[in-house]
């Protein structure tokens, strides 16, 4: 399994990201997730490569059901697949049922991109699979 992770943006850089008092010893935190259009073809056309010179499977994964910037994900890697890469077959996961396929069964994947949170956990837990933290 290789997990390719878009590693310069996401929820780990995004703007705001701060904890506020919010008074009554209530606080908050905020972290934002923000992906462009041009960070997410980059990343996907990394994995699109890799699967070429691998299994020809790509799996997209991210979090559409409920995360705008998961919307745009799977439109602009689904957009750059048809462009660029029909001959790769692409499947699309939402990343918790991800995180369970691959302990359940990992042979069912390749070549797995995601965003830089997902991608954090998400190897993590595929570097089980040998013993060892990701």
């Amino acid at each position: 399994i290789m997990i390719v992770r878009e590693l310069t943006g996401g929820v780990y850089f995004g703007e705001p990201k701060e904890i506020t008092d919010l008074g009554n010893g209530e606080r908050r935190g905020v972290d934002t997730q923000v992906y462009t259009t041009s960070e997410i073809r980059r990343i996907a056309e990394v994995a699109f490569d890799l699967a070429k010179k691998r299994d020809n499977r790509v799996m997209s994964v991210e979090k559409r059901n409920v995360m705008k910037s998961g919307v745009l994900w799977y439109e602009e890697v689904a957009k750059l697949h048809k462009e660029k890469f029909a001959d790769v077959k692409l499947d699309n996961m939402l990343a918790d049922n991800c995180a369970m396929q691959l302990v359940r069964n990992p042979k069912q994947f390749d070549v797995i991109v995601t965003d830089n949170l997902f991608g954090d956990v998400l190897s993590d837990i595929a570097s089980m699979l040998t013993g060892s933290l990701g």
